[in-house]
């Protein structure tokens, strides 16, 4: 804060090292800790951290972002054991987990940023390209990317759903 400077977040038992990824207006962060066993979202309240039930097991997770609602948006794996496929994830302050996707061909995806609406904005890839998304729990997904570039990310969002990110036009040095 600008007041106190930086302050270190408690570490839950277990947890070597954490990165902090989003906060709210109220102060609730999240990210993701390292683990033995793997990766796994954390999220700080003002109760202190821990990782969502939902997201305590099967494979790695990553909480990218939070809203005022407390709801999470981010990266887990899904599929079996060493077969692992890595989704974009929308969590309720309520504790329902919906996996956004599977894209058509997608390969893996991201949610970066969440808006108050609980719509998520972050990137699947594709064979040929990684494109910025928009994931709408109820609606699915929208691809942003209308300059067909082989890179796009959307990074921030807001309530009118403009997104924010960067592209690159082609694989070729200029």
């Amino acid at each position: 804060t600008a007041q106190a400077g930086l302050t270190n977040l408690a570490l839950p038992k277990g947890v070597r090292e954490s990165y902090a990824y989003g906060i709210n207006n109220y102060g609730t962060v999240a990210g993701a800790g390292d683990l033995e066993e793997g990766t796994r979202a954390l999220v700080w309240t003002v109760d202190g951290p821990g990782t969502p039930p939902a997201l305590a097991s099967n494979g790695s997770s990553m909480a990218y972002a939070v809203n005022d609602f407390g709801d999470l948006a981010g990266q887990g794996e899904t599929g079996e054991p060493g077969a692992f496929i890595s989704r974009a994830f929308f969590l309720s302050a309520t504790g329902v987990l919906q996996q956004v996707g599977p894209c058509t061909g997608e390969w893996s995806s991201a949610a970066l940023a969440i808006n108050q609406e609980g719509v998520c904005a972050g990137f699947a890839e594709f064979a040929g390209a990684t494109h910025a998304v928009l994931f709408q729990p109820t609606n699915g997904w929208q691809d942003l990317d209308t300059l067909d570039s082989v890179y796009s990310v959307a990074y921030g969002l807001n309530r009118q759903r403009h997104a924010v990110g960067l592209f690159v036009a082609s694989h070729e040095d200029e």
